[in-house]
């Protein structure tokens, strides 16, 4: 793909903070409807996730439903019904109605459909457990059955499926199409919109978005001091969780402090706060019980990996929301309720790790 410096698209959608998705979106929808060969690039990318969808005839874009579920396009096959939704992200989160609403809007009539979520390379990961754990709220989903930068999942054991894919891969693959049918005019578009996207994914920095200034950004931040400070104390007092001897420590990263987790014998050091490297990396939530790499093998034997990430409650109280998150550290506490401190070759308990001689507030 060509550098987002030489893409005119790119350069305009700098220009106009906050409205990429809708240029990329309006791009896509331009380029797809225009183009049999980037139609049927689509097509075939569907069917190596598993859905062998009907030829695409049109392409919609800025679709309402029934609900007032808006989508970004929608694509048609001859007879007029809709084979392959797709959401355009960046950056953004997920909205309230997605993705449950959206696979209900996905025909039943026994042919192929899919529900299709494009985003930057660097959030597929994260995305996609987000989306699974929503689509798990309405729907019963099948094992991964995806393949490399794909990822895809049957619904309800119906044709119907949800899929995420990059934009490098989608914009691969109609690229490759338009070039192999020689049409040069669509390979030009592609290559626009894949510079447009590429520089989405590369830039460190997001442009500043003026209503990001406004309060409620600072605020949730230190709803989440609270949270974990509320959590940590809730606990302690319970019984499954102890500071003694520990302290808050914020770091680079976020803001949190060290406790131990477990029960009687059996506590583990570890840290619980916000986690800024960890919530953009691995699940799209701020708070993380981390464990160090000292007590890896031990958690992950219990748990499965040394960060969890919680599953915070949305749309509810306070009240509800810090349940959940004490409710989540007891369960854990429980599962590691057997884990015994490794030791030295002589028998005694090893203390070296700084998380054990950390000192009191």
């Amino acid at each position: 793909m060509a550098d987002g410096r030489d893409s005119l698209l790119a350069h305009v959608a700098w220009k106009f903070t906050g409205q990429t998705e809708t240029l990329a979106t309006e791009a896509l929808g331009y380029i797809l409807s225009r183009s049999v060969a980037a139609r049927e690039a689509l097509r075939e990318m569907v069917r190596d996730g598993g859905a062998d969808v009907a030829p695409l005839a049109r392409v919609a874009t800025e679709v309402i439903g029934k609900k007032d579920e808006r989508l970004d396009l929608v694509a048609f096959d001859e007879r007029g019904s809709e084979r392959v939704l797709i959401e355009v992200k960046f950056w953004a989160g997920l909205t309230s109605k997605q993705p449950e609403e959206y696979l209900e809007r996905l025909p039943r009539d026994g042919d192929p459909a899919v529900l299709l979520f494009v985003a930057p390379e660097q959030r597929l990961v994260t995305l996609w457990a987000e989306i699974r754990r929503r689509a798990e709220v309405c729907c019963e989903l099948g094992d991964d059955a995806g393949i490399e930068g794909l990822m895809s999942v049957m619904v309800d054991g119906s044709p119907r499926r949800l899929m995420l894919t990059s934009w490098r891969r989608l914009l691969d693959v109609m690229r490759s199409r338009a070039s192999a049918d020689g049409d040069s005019s669509t390979r030009r578009d592609i290559l626009q919109l894949g510079a447009l996207c590429e520089r989405q994914d590369r830039d460190a920095f997001l442009p500043i978005r003026s209503e990001e200034f406004a309060p409620a950004i600072p605020r949730r931040m230190r709803d989440m001091q609270k949270l974990v400070n509320d959590a940590t104390t809730r606990a302690r007092r319970r019984g499954f969780v102890t500071t003694k001897g520990l302290r808050v420590v914020p770091q680079v990263h976020g803001y949190g402090r060290w406790l131990r987790i477990g029960k009687d014998d059996a506590w583990i050091p570890a840290w619980f706060g916000v986690h800024y490297g960890l919530w953009v990396r691995q699940k799209e939530t701020p708070l993380w019980l981390t464990f160090s790499s000292r007590y890896a093998s031990s958690v992950k034997a219990k748990l499965g990996d040394q960060n969890h990430g919680f599953t915070l409650p949305v749309g509810v109280e306070y009240g509800a929301v810090l349940d959940s998150v004490v409710g989540d550290l007891e369960e854990i506490a429980k599962t590691l309720s057997g884990w015994r401190r490794p030791r030295r070759a002589g028998g005694e308990a090893a203390l070296s790790h700084p998380v054990d001689r950390v000192v009191a507030e």
